[in-house]
């Protein structure tokens, strides 16, 4: 199953519950898709959102849950860094564990690179 190719922040509902079932959540689809979660309001979750708004109990499944939604973050920052630097009149070249700086997305890059959850 492909994930939908637009940047995660703008899917629809039906593309997030795609994503759920390439994530094996397949079970906590209708969850989001009672609660309207389309590609913004999966960016604006936040950790207690998991139990409380998406109805994930299960300490496992909450904990990889956040996880896979921290990890799409991450990857959407890195690639809004890299169309950034793109813009920016080149690409500079990153070590390892290095951003590319002026994207917007440093914070949460931070975030999501320093918990350990």
């Amino acid at each position: 199953m492909l994930l939908p190719p637009s940047l995660s922040f703008d899917w629809k509902i039906s593309e997030v519950g795609i994503w759920l079932v390439h994530n094996k959540f397949k079970k906590y689809v209708s969850n989001f898709k009672a609660q309207g979660i389309d590609g913004t309001e999966l960016f604006e979750l936040v950790e207690e959102d998991i139990p409380g708004r998406v109805g994930v109990t299960n300490k496992a499944h909450m904990k990889k849950l956040w996880n896979a939604v921290k990890k799409l973050k991450y990857t959407q920052a890195e690639k809004d860094a890299k169309k950034e630097a793109k813009k920016a009149g080149g690409k500079k070249k990153k070590k390892q564990g290095e951003w590319m700086v002026g994207s917007g997305w440093e914070g949460l890059l931070s975030a999501c690179r320093g918990s350990n959850d």
